[in-house]
């Protein structure tokens, strides 16, 4: 087993020689690798080599460099480590100044050796332990990006196109989670007619982004399931995609998922829209922009229900915006969220334009939930 690397520095021989006797004394000193310093300049320098350190053991009044500043020093080139001051003297300012560097404890001359002898497991403990978390975090970050980008293939593969329609969308995921609560997909169902779906599984993280994934595969299985997906419509849809979430989830109604299915059919010109949980359609037309109201409930909620549908006409230059609700509670704190939308319509970098102005609301913050926002323009002739 890897032992504990330890410094200890006092510029007093005597008391750094007593150190040495008592610390070696410890049976918790079988674990440690000790290194003793008459000078906290030489201590300083083998800390730039050593970045195992564990705790270093520093006396407060040393010429040169004095306890409190080789501990902000060695915080800064082993941020982990722990520290514990030695002092015949209070010195509060200098206490004050050390508790950032990771102090456990400060102990006066003489010490009582049961107190050193706890504050060393101490402090070595808190080092060790801060380190796994990190090493923790990182793999569970390092199997979140995986995730992430499992997911975000899911959504760029394979995309249908058409001439008359331009699609776009762009999802906004929270940095320290990787991967997003968000999805949709595009499904042509016929020449010229597709299903834009949009899902947020309700709030962000693993949990969440799993709901996505699950509908993500019930939706290829209904699919692949199909002869013929010409008569497919969002209604029925998500009265599929509902009963079958609802089997996998339980009954709790707990684990729902927000979702949203327009089709859009260029041989009769008309939208059809279901949808539940609040992701609502919105359609620019010119300089004005109105709600498509579908408000089903969303998936999993219940065992079985029928999805309304609403039938809008289609124009050229239309263009038909869906947004999650990470944007939806953008839009209930700053209310502006529909003017940008309209504001932007007419830009070719339309979505980018609406979160750049977004992010300059926000300041820099966080709406709290991962945001997507999905366009689709009716090309003019």
């Amino acid at each position: 087993m890897k032992k504990h690397k330890v410094l200890v520095v006092d510029d007093d021989s005597r008391v750094l020689n007593a150190l040495k006797r008592e610390i070696n004394s410890f049976k918790i000193a079988e674990n440690l690798d000790l290194h003793f310093f008459e000078s906290p300049g030489h201590a300083l320098n083998f800390i730039e080599c050593n970045d195992d350190i564990v705790l270093v053991i520093s006396d407060l009044k040393m010429p040169g460099i004095s306890g409190d500043d080789l501990l902000m020093r060695m915080r800064n080139l082993v941020p982990d480590s722990s520290a514990i001051l030695l002092s015949a003297y209070s010195d509060m300012a200098a206490i004050t100044k050390s508790i950032g560097t990771g102090l456990v404890s400060f102990l006066h001359k003489p010490w009582n050796s049961f107190h050193l002898m706890n504050e060393i497991s101490r402090g070595v403990e808190m080092c060790t332990t801060k380190r796994i978390m990190k090493q923790y975090i990182r793999e569970i970050n390092r199997e979140l990006n995986y995730y992430g980008e499992f997911q975000r293939s899911l959504m760029l593969n394979g995309l249908p196109r058409h001439e008359k329609l331009d699609f776009d969308a762009h999802t906004v995921t929270l940095p320290h989670h990787n991967c997003s609560s968000d999805f949709y997909t595009v499904i042509k169902t016929d020449k010229n007619r597709f299903i834009y779906l949009l899902a947020d599984g309700n709030g962000p993280g693993f949990k969440a982004s799993s709901k996505t994934i699950i509908l993500r595969t019930l939706l290829n299985e209904y699919l692949d399931d199909l002869d013929d997906l010409r008569n497919l419509s969002p209604g029925p849809l998500l009265d599929h995609l509902n009963s079958r979430i609802y089997r996998h989830t339980g009954s709790s109604g707990s684990e729902t998922i927000q979702c949203c299915a327009l089709m859009v059919d260029l041989d009769f010109l008309n939208i059809t829209v279901a949808g539940g949980g609040g992701i609502v359609p919105l359609i620019n037309r010119s300089a004005s922009t109105f709600i498509i109201d579908v408000n089903g409930p969303s998936l999993g909620s219940a065992e079985s229900h029928e999805y309304g549908e609403v039938m809008e006409t289609l124009v050229p230059g239309d263009r038909i915006v869906m947004y999650s609700d990470g944007l939806g509670k953008l839009h209930e704190s700053y209310g502006v969220v529909h003017r940008l939308i309209r504001n932007n319509n007419m830009n070719d970098s339309f979505i980018d334009d609406v979160f750049e102005e977004l992010s300059k609301i926000q300041k820099g913050g966080s709406a709290g939930d991962d945001m997507t926002i999905l366009s689709v323009k009716f090309i003019q002739d």
